[in-house]
């Protein structure tokens, strides 16, 4: 028995870039921008969209661009697969393109001006090339002494304090 034009087999589809590639839930930020071809699978729509293993949040879709929010990540961050499901229950998979970023430690937990403070994590650079901004107990830090995707070191000096600052 044969069916004639009854199924149409459809090339792969595949995820070409994820902007940022990193960072936390980013529900008041720009969403992250995933790039690719035939990213709908033949459908209308992406249904679902996960980063590293955590269910998202589409904002908008095409057949070469999906624009997502990841919701919380796991405590201390992580490591995993962008995919997209599309309304026809076609996958398009990006192997390990998300990390959810995380501060792991601060030492040590309070200080002064001069104090040199040790911040270390996953993708702490949440996406970006650089730290934009270090913030201890609310207050910024002007001294950034040096910066990488899994520690941070900074020297607060001139920040103005007259009371305690939690957070």
């Amino acid at each position: 028995i044969t069916a004639v034009d009854a199924f149409t087999y459809l090339a792969e589809g595949s995820i070409t870039s994820v902007v940022p590639n990193a960072g936390t839930s980013n529900a008041n930020e720009d969403p992250v921008v995933i790039k690719g071809s035939r990213l709908l699978g033949g459908g209308e729509r992406i249904t679902t969209v996960e980063f590293a293993g955590v269910e998202g949040f589409v904002v908008s879709s095409s057949d070469t661009e999906v624009q997502a929010r990841p919701f919380e990540g796991p405590d201390g961050g992580g490591a995993g697969d962008v995919v997209l499901t599309s309304d026809t229950g076609v996958v398009v998979r990006a192997p390990g393109a998300w990390t959810y970023s995380s501060i792991n430690s601060i030492t040590p937990d309070s200080g002064q001006r001069g104090t040199v403070v040790d911040i270390t994590g996953v993708a702490l650079f949440a996406g970006g090339s650089e730290v934009d901004e270090v913030r201890l107990g609310g207050v910024i830090v002007s001294n950034v002494v040096s910066a990488n995707e899994t520690h941070i070191r900074v020297i607060p000096g001139t920040e103005n304090v007259v009371e305690d600052q939690i957070g």
